[in-house]
């Protein structure tokens, strides 16, 4: 129980870097930019709607849904551009590949 464990919490930890790598990687390519000049962070939660703003219900609402968005968005910046990023896990048979879109 303990290596399966640890097995998973290793997992989850490397699955968000190469999230992250996936991201500079891609953006690097898009943009003939080095990866040494670019950098990536969580996007930052999306501002609610007047109309969703105004209702507490709604807004906890969005809210739940932006703090789960941001863990798979990401800002990268590099070479005087900017791009947001949906990166997630691609999954087959017995893989789990990082695979990052502009937005």
């Amino acid at each position: 129980m303990t290596r399966w464990l640890l097995s998973l919490l290793l997992l989850s930890a490397t699955a968000c870097a190469s999230l992250e790598s996936s991201a500079r990687s891609e953006f690097a390519r898009e943009n003939s930019c080095p990866e040494g000049r670019v950098t990536v962070s969580h996007a930052p939660p999306r501002p609610a709607p007047p109309d969703v703003a105004a209702d507490p219900q709604r807004l906890a609402v969005w809210n739940d849904t932006e703090a789960k968005r941001q863990t798979h968005f990401y800002m990268v910046t590099g070479c005087g551009r900017q791009n947001v990023y949906l990166c997630e896990h691609r999954y087959g048979d017995d893989f789990a590949l990082p695979d990052c879109i502009l937005q």
